[in-house]
């Protein structure tokens, strides 16, 4: 149960689950009303919002960029593959990393970067992260021919 310095998020997502939740979704509701709160200030442009996050900063980057429009530029880093991927590298993810039913309703990392679309994004992936290079390749991949399926515009980089 214990995964080194994340146990938390872990046992955390474990309590939300009984309640019919998980801890992404409580992620997810911090990251949008800080969001809220940014657009109050008079020195915040809501025409310029970006969104970067790394690591678990970018699971959460990755979920919230395709459910909240007001985002207009993201980056997502050392965080961009697929479940099968991760497993087959790294084993089980923290409990963080996980939405409810996004197995049965075969969702992916990159679906949810999807969801973005057309608005750009910029993914940072290297060779020697510890998320693997290949699976986020091969996730651009498909995430390419989706955007050239919708003709949007490529906009963006990895």
């Amino acid at each position: 149960m214990t995964r080194g310095a994340t146990t938390e998020h872990t046992l955390l997502n474990a309590g939300f689950n009984l309640l019919g939740t998980s801890l992404a979704a409580q992620e997810y509701w911090d990251n949008h009303r800080a969001l809220d709160y940014l657009l109050t200030r008079k020195d915040i442009d809501p025409e310029h919002i970006g969104v970067y996050g790394s690591s678990g900063g970018g699971t959460q980057t990755a979920y919230y960029i395709g459910l909240d429009p007001r985002v207009k530029v993201a980056a997502i880093c050392s965080f961009f593959s697929t479940r099968e991927r991760t497993m087959e590298l790294q084993g089980p993810s923290d409990g963080c990393q996980h939405i409810p039913y996004e197995g049965s309703e075969q969702l992916e990392v990159p679906d949810f970067a999807l969801m973005m679309a057309p608005r750009p994004l910029l993914i940072l992936s290297g060779k020697y992260d510890f998320v693997d290079l290949w699976g986020a390749q091969q996730d651009m991949l498909n995430y390419n021919s989706a955007i050239k399926y919708w003709e949007f515009p490529k906009r963006w980089i990895c």
